[in-house]
This record gives C-alpha cells, sequence and structure tokens, in this order.
C-alpha cells in the first residue's frame, strides 16, 4: 500500500505540474478568474506548477520525502481553501487540476481530491518508506506505475464522459 500511496502521489503532481506547463494560458486564465492580484496571478502561475514538479522528485527519496509531503500537505491544503472560497463567491471556474486534460470546475469533487491526497500524504509521512529504500523490486515498481497511470486514465476517461453528457443536456 505504501508504493502505491507514493507512487499515487508523484504520479498525480508530476502530471498536474506538466499539464499547467503545457498549457500555461489556460493556467493563467483559470488563475485570472481567482480574483487576485496581476502580481498574485503571476507568482502561483510559475510557483504552482514548479511547485508540483519539485513535489514528485521529492519524493523519490527516503532523504527528502518529508519536504514533498510537507509540500503536498500544503498544496492540497491551499487548493482546498481556494476552492471553498470560489464556491462561497458562486464562481464558475475552470479547476485546471491536470491542465487541459479534462474540464472540471471547481466543486464539491475537487474539495474531495484534495481531502484524499491529504490523507494519503499523512498516510505515508507516518508510515514512511521509499521507493529507493530497495525494499521493493523494479517489477514492482513497474506495476505500481502502470496501475497509477491506469487509475489516472479511467478517471480522465470518466470525467470526459460525463462533461461530455452535460454538454449534450445542456444544448437540448
Amino acid at each position: 500500500m505504501l508504493l502505491i500511496s507514493q507512487t499515487l502521489l508523484i504520479v498525480t503532481f508530476l502530471m498536474s505540474g506538466l499539464a499547467k506547463i503545457i498549457r500555461i494560458k489556460d493556467f493563467h486564465n483559470t488563475l485570472s478568474q481567482l480574483n487576485h492580484s496581476a502580481m498574485i496571478v503571476k507568482l502561483a502561475l510559475f510557483t504552482v506548477p514548479s511547485a508540483e514538479i519539485i513535489t514528485s522528485i521529492l519524493l523519490f527519496n527516503k532523504n527528502t520525502i518529508v519536504y514533498g509531503l510537507i509540500l503536498i500537505f500544503a498544496l492540497s491544503l491551499t487548493f482546498i481553501i481556494e476552492t471553498i472560497r470560489i464556491l462561497r463567491l458562486k464562481k464558475d471556474v475552470e479547476c485546471n487540476c491536470f491542465g487541459t486534460i479534462i474540464n472540471e470546475k471547481m466543486n464539491l469533487v475537487t474539495i474531495i481530491k484534495n481531502i484524499i491526497i491529504l490523507f494519503i500524504s499523512l498516510y505515508l509521512l507516518f508510515n514512511g518508506n521509499t521507493v529507493f529504500e530497495y525494499s521493493y523490486k523494479v517489477s514492482e515498481i513497474i506495476s505500481a506505475v502502470l496501475f497509477v497511470i491506469g487509475v489516472h486514465l479511467i478517471y480522465f476517461t470518466l470525467a470526459n464522459i460525463y462533461n461530455i453528457i452535460n454538454v449534450k443536456e445542456d444544448v437540448q
């Protein structure tokens, strides 16, 4: 379970950070909708994806995993607070959690996903183990990575199907 949890966080934050960088203009549009100053938007534009990628790198090493988990905790807590703020303002804002891989709005699901990530990071923090402590075979690590990528692909597919169904209902 430790290996899957760690791999889930590594893949999630690496994909999320890279997706935001690849479609930086879309991420900028999302940040601009959050009603923050231009300086905060500009700072977050580079800080958030960089922090996500750095986090996934920190999780690879037993000497830095604690810093990565603390950074995940801080990022997830920030995402939860920001989503609650947007929901209270009754604004319709794109989530951009994974760039534009999926078209999601900031909503209760965003909060739930981040709470799950918080619990996973706490689980790892208090039950720590890393892939580089050589307690896992290479085949186990590869299996964990493929499993986690598969979970993400299923999630992305279901989210996009849900969006297609909702668009059809809105048109009718």
